[in-house]
């Protein structure tokens, strides 16, 4: 979408939501929700980062982990400046560059980055089901130089996307209302408008559902194992391999946890995607729907950076390695004491 034209338009046609309510859910959404969890979500992201590289990448969980953070990392990035471009105080500041035409360069970044967070995490979650179907053969089929190459393989994939994007970019000057003196503008041209719509549906849409339903799959396949394996541990008392199961029972809590917030988080741009291509009048420049498709916009995006930041408290109360490092090389901590 180009965030350049979010602004109340004039029409003789009565929007369905107001003006003035969509001025109100700009500001709760957008400038109080977006920008506080964005923020948390940098620093969140920042602390996985370091912590997952400390940890090492002799296993296939920190490789794949690292990547999502990484992903993750540009994700909120985005959401902060999309957030600070809408409150007042940053429009009026006497800057060179209009805010949202700031959001606009960035936008070719943002898809991209919410793509690849959507195959890391499918691919997650296919790992761990592999583990659980194919026990023995699983260290041989997920190698970390496979998976290296794989995340290697889907990046390239969807940075590629970015390189029609740029190439059709306008770049003019413009009068600022804000501060009444000329400020670089960045647009998108009407032949980069029709590229776009291809672009997003091979490198956005269809692998975002493609994810998203195989990530569904291997949830719900988890969840039955974690049942099944909830119920052998209670009609278990001392069993010899009772410690690699409950090792292999809390792996697949930590998955599930992962796979859930995703999927809770990213279930608004499922819906609105099939929804928008249908209906062509669901579109922000449609002067009877456009506020709404924005509301539904802002919305998608204060759960997508939620579930871009919230994956840190999984990570410290499951997983004892990340909690280890976290706090020992990271805080300070003496573990011993």
């Amino acid at each position: 979408m180009n965030h350049s034209q979010n602004l109340p338009r004039e029409s003789n046609v009565k929007p369905l939501i107001s003006n003035e309510l969509y001025a109100i859910f700009d500001m709760v959404l957008v400038q109080y929700l977006l920008t506080g969890i964005s923020a948390f979500g940098v620093v969140s992201n920042l602390i996985n980062i370091v912590v997952y590289a400390k940890m090492g990448f002799s296993d296939t969980s920190n490789i794949n982990f690292l990547a999502l953070s990484l992903a993750d990392l540009v994700t909120v990035l985005y959401m902060l400046i999309t957030a600070l471009g809408h409150i007042p105080a940053v429009v009026k500041l006497d800057i060179p560059v209009a805010p949202f035409s700031v959001q606009n360069i960035l936008v070719p970044v943002l898809y991209p980055a919410m793509a690849y967070s959507s195959w890391v995490t499918a691919l997650i979650s296919t790992e761990r089901c592999m583990c659980i179907a194919y026990p023995l053969k699983v260290k041989t089929m997920f190698t970390t130089r496979r998976v290296f190459i794989v995340l290697l393989v889907l990046l390239c994939f969807e940075v590629s996307s970015m390189v029609p994007h740029y190439l059709t970019m306008n770049l003019t000057w413009k009068m600022s209302t804000a501060t009444n003196k000329s400020i670089l503008h960045f647009s998108f041209t009407e032949y980069s408008a029709k590229v776009s719509v291809t672009i997003l549906l091979v490198f956005f849409s269809i692998p975002s559902l493609i994810s998203f339903a195989e990530i569904v799959v291997c949830t719900i396949f988890l969840v039955v194992k974690l049942c099944k394996s909830l119920q052998w541990r209670k009609s278990t008392v001392a069993q010899p391999d009772k410690k690699v199961s409950m090792r292999e029972l809390k792996i697949v809590r930590f998955v599930v946890s992962i796979c859930i917030i995703y999927i809770i988080c990213f279930s608004p741009n499922v819906i609105i995607l099939p929804i928008s291509m249908a209906n062509p009048r669901l579109h922000v420049m449609d002067p009877y729907l456009g506020n709404l498709v924005w509301v539904i916009f802002y919305v998608g995006i204060v759960m997508q950076s939620f579930s871009s930041s919230a994956n840190i408290f999984v990570y410290y109360s499951m997983s004892t390695k990340y909690k280890v490092t976290l706090r020992r090389d990271i805080c300070g901590f003496d573990l011993k004491n």
